[in-house]
């Protein structure tokens, strides 16, 4: 498993699916914030969203991992934002050109799909980036997921905060 500090490349196999989960969080609405990142070894070539179950059940092999420290004065939608672009920026340097992207941010989810507008001007650079990074993939679903089935990326993002650095 590669993390954020690792130099090594993990072997991508480019015609398989791939899971991408995220996560941000602030303590104070602005505060502290971290974000948290896994991309998880998928392999398979038809994935089925049909489930209430996180894809990551089924792949357990986490081939990246970063815990990211943003600083002491943004927002929690600001870190969601900054997990997924971490995490689309992460997966295109493995090489992963098919990805299912899980997160239990609604916004940033329903804002990525189309179904909300993105009204903070505080995110609107943020969506930008996050779209740009999703149009180099040759496919990507979104799910939105409940916080039960993203703790990986939770516990990442809360030991950004915790200990006031990117690892």
């Amino acid at each position: 498993m590669i993390t954020a500090g690792d130099k090594k490349a993990a072997k991508v196999l480019p015609n398989f699916w791939y899971l991408l989960q995220f996560d941000g969080g602030s303590r104070g609405n602005p505060g502290l914030c971290g974000a948290g990142v896994v991309v998880y070894n998928f392999h398979r070539n038809v994935v089925s969203l049909e489930s209430s179950k996180s894809t990551a059940d089924l792949c357990r092999e986490s081939i990246f991992e970063a815990s990211i420290y943003l600083n002491d004065h943004s927002t929690c939608n600001e870190a969601e934002y900054a997990g997924i672009i971490y995490g689309l920026e992460a997966a295109l340097k493995l090489g992963v050109k098919k990805l299912v992207i899980e997160g239990d941010s609604m916004l940033v989810v329903k804002q990525l799909l189309g179904s909300y507008k993105v009204k903070a001007k505080k995110l609107m650079p943020l969506h930008q980036r996050a779209e740009s990074l999703l149009s180099k993939f040759s496919d990507f679903k979104i799910v939105h997921i409940e916080r039960s089935l993203n703790s990986k990326p939770d516990l990442l993002a809360n030991r950004a905060m915790d200990h006031k650095k990117t690892e």
